[in-house]
């Protein structure tokens, strides 16, 4: 997204990925990428096994498994969680972690809090290339097919999916998330 939106805004700035939106920003639009807890869960999950954390998440859950690391992720007064996802925590405040320990949402709804706050529009993801094109009030734009993970390829029991609905539910709300879809019923750009 930081690549189209620099080709077509020559004065587009951006932030490193995932850090909050700067507070400074009176004449500025702030725009961020959305996705849906059932696609950005599973991309985090294998994310952290490719970055070599296979062993703290055994370590930390009892198990590696996707299901048991979602339930670690959406029932944060199971147990510590910072150890196991410093790519996540290293880009969030000691207050903002402490915040979602004490909580009962899940991480997701944690880190969308944390990074778009401040927004003022979000686009859904999966659907990049629509949400930029309203965006910049264009007709498509030429961008390369965005990695979407269509729910992770991980198998979603009944109840994985209410943990997730238990634990993000009121966010998953605001921005239009309907299981099973990925994609928000909102449309491609969401106003925060």
């Amino acid at each position: 997204m930081r690549e189209t939106l620099a080709r077509y805004c020559p004065d587009f700035e951006t932030t490193t990925n995932h850090h909050a939106v700067p507070a400074a920003r009176e004449d500025r639009l702030i725009v961020g990428g959305i996705r849906s807890p059932y696609d950005w869960y599973p991309s985090v999950y294998r994310f952290a096994l490719q970055k070599g954390h296979k062993e703290r998440m055994l370590k930390w859950a009892g198990d590696e498994s996707f299901e048991a690391i979602l339930y670690k992720w959406t029932h944060p007064d199971s147990g510590e969680c910072e150890d196991l996802c410093p790519l996540i925590f290293a880009n969030m405040s000691d207050e903002a972690t402490d915040r979602w320990f004490l909580s009962s949402e899940g991480l997701w709804s944690a880190c969308v809090r944390f990074w778009y706050e401040d927004a003022d529009l979000l686009i859904d993801t999966p659907r990049l290339n629509g949400g930029l094109s309203t965006l910049l009030g264009r007709g498509t734009i030429d961008r390369p097919r965005l990695n979407t993970t269509v729910g992770g390829g991980q198998h979603w029991t009944p109840e994985m999916q209410e943990w997730v609905h238990r634990a993000d539910g009121d966010t998953m709300r605001k921005y239009g998330y309907v299981w099973p879809s990925i994609v928000s019923k909102l449309g491609p750009t969401i106003l925060n």
